[in-house]
């Protein structure tokens, strides 16, 4: 470990490549090419002593020591910013229309919305809640100020979206149940129309799993809640297993779930007011409710 400082350019690119999964994307975001944003975490790794990434020809993922890292690096962040807005001479005045989608509300972490408030009193904040294809078009159609929405690929639209989080999914069950002992098991996936839908059904199909789906729903709440009443076992991300569920270790051998991502789109010329809760919320939100 080097006993350099740590530039906050470096954790800046870090974030960048974390979120979106990979140095392409990455540095198309913070506009450096990508053999630049390649250096630059070598450079923090080097500094730490640590190695954050696990790289591959399909994306870029975070080690164990890349996870502990997110956590500091939004909190640097996040501090770098409010001493920049503490300074500033233009006023932050507005309001928002904040859209969020149903499956997410629940475990949106709200302190982070408080936490704005504080810095920015000028600033009105109103939620609303909706699924994610609509919230796509009303925020196209100005309606909606800005919107975090659950990142599929297929969803119109959501190409505009930038992601902001992303999480693995695992099979889960209850702990100490016997739902992933039964034939066929009985899963909760998706609604049809969703996008992880068909690409989870294609890993069971090709396994010749021998499954029966009983919940269909977007809805991570009411899925988590049919798992942990032992009705099923199904995909849920890492944040959301706690104390009373576990990864189902058969199914664990296929192929990996689709990962769970949220992204941020926001609506044309937009006000500061927006700007900042924008990137107020890109680095401040640890999903899960802590920042």
């Amino acid at each position: 470990m080097s006993h350099d400082p740590v530039d906050l350019a470096l954790l800046k690119s870090f974030l960048a490549v974390a979120q979106s999964g990979s140095f392409l994307a990455a540095s198309e975001k913070i506009g450096r090419s990508p053999s630049a944003v390649s250096m630059q975490i070598k450079r923090l790794e080097a500094v730490l002593g640590k190695d954050l990434l696990t790289r591959n020809a399909r994306e870029t993922s975070l080690t164990r020591d890349g996870e502990r890292l997110m956590a500091y690096a939004r909190q640097l962040l996040a501090k770098e910013m409010e001493m920049r807005n503490t300074f500033r001479t233009e006023p932050v005045i507005g309001q928002v229309l904040l859209g969020v989608p149903d499956d997410v509300i629940e475990r949106f972490p709200m302190s982070v919305l408080r936490e704005f408030s504080d810095q920015y009193p000028d600033v009105s904040v109103s939620i609303k809640v909706g699924h994610t294809p609509s919230l796509l078009k009303e925020v196209q159609r100005g309606d909606t100020d800005l919107a975090i929405v659950t990142y599929v690929e297929t969803i119109p639209g959501i190409e505009k979206a930038e992601i902001f989080y992303r999480e693995a999914e695992v099979w889960a069950a209850r702990k100490g149940g016997v739902s992933a002992n039964k034939s066929p098991i009985p899963l909760t996936l998706w609604d049809e129309g969703w996008g992880w839908y068909a690409k989870t059904k294609g890993i069971l199909d090709r396994a010749e799993i021998d499954y029966q789906i009983v919940l269909h729903t977007e809805n991570i709440t009411a899925r988590k809640n049919a798992i942990e009443a032992d009705l099923c076992v199904g995909p849920l991300p890492v944040s959301q297993l706690g104390d009373t569920l576990e990864p189902v270790p058969e199914l664990m051998k296929l192929q990996a779930l689709p990962t769970y991502a949220l992204g941020l789109v926001q609506r044309e010329g937009s006000t500061n007011a927006v700007d900042f809760l924008a990137s107020y919320l890109k680095n401040s939100v640890s999903y899960g409710g802590t920042h």
